[in-house]
């Protein structure tokens, strides 16, 4: 498993994004997740937004050094703060119990699925 953690630029006083910030937030992201489909080194798994950093997590292959896969995100944002790294996680344990969302988060995401088809 490995992470890339980016300290927010203006975070609320709960931690959190401010709006403002939100679509630079989205584009990292999306960098990100584009840049391991492309490389096909592993998958992006989900993102955590707490105590005023996003954190994103990936599963990886072993002989995969993370850190250079994503260099070219983190020169393309460079007015972002990031700490990484890796660690050995084959259980998925990190997902299952951090990540994977509990059964009101997976009625949230049923439901805006459902309202993003019908629009």
């Amino acid at each position: 498993m490995a992470w890339l953690w980016i300290r927010l630029n203006d975070p609320r006083d709960d931690g959190l994004s401010r709006d403002e910030e939100f679509e630079a937030l989205c584009r990292y992201e999306d960098d990100l997740a584009a840049l391991m489909n492309e490389r096909g080194v592993g998958c992006y798994v989900g993102r955590i937004t707490t105590g005023g950093r996003r954190e994103f997590y990936f599963y990886i292959h072993a002989e995969v050094d993370f850190r250079e896969i994503v260099e070219p995100v983190l020169e393309k944002h460079q007015d972002y703060l990031f700490q990484s790294g890796e660690k050995l996680d084959s259980s998925w344990s990190h997902y299952f119990d951090l990540l994977y969302p509990g059964e009101n988060g997976m009625d949230q995401i049923v439901k805006r699925r459902e309202k993003n088809n019908d629009v």
